[in-house]
């Protein structure tokens, strides 16, 4: 998932903070060449607002551009617009024992 915070004009008054979350789709096996398990976008741009204190951990996520970076991609925009995405496990220990064990 994704997360960005909501906008600050917002009419909305909530007790606790919330966070946008974007859901990928589930692992796929590890590729041979990265060793990094991949996710995609969920067809339909499945989002959920969900209370910050129910995230329990963040994750880091790198696009797999292919053969070629299309330039006007920015850090914004760049997972839109790839159809593999990888889910990084060298973020920190847990994380790395967590796809590793």
């Amino acid at each position: 998932m994704r997360s960005s915070d909501l906008p600050a004009d917002s009419d909305l008054d909530f007790p606790h903070p919330l966070a946008y979350e974007e859901w990928f789709s589930h692992f796929t096996q590890p590729t041979s060449r990265v060793d990094m398990y991949t996710v995609s976008m969920v067809s339909g741009h499945s989002v959920v607002i969900v209370p910050v204190q129910s995230i329990r951990r963040s994750c880091h996520l790198i696009p797999h551009f292919g053969k070629r970076i299309n330039r006007t991609l920015t850090t914004e925009d760049s997972l839109d617009w790839c159809r593999k995405i990888y889910v990084s496990d060298f973020v920190d220990l847990y994380t790395y024992q967590f796809f590793n064990d």
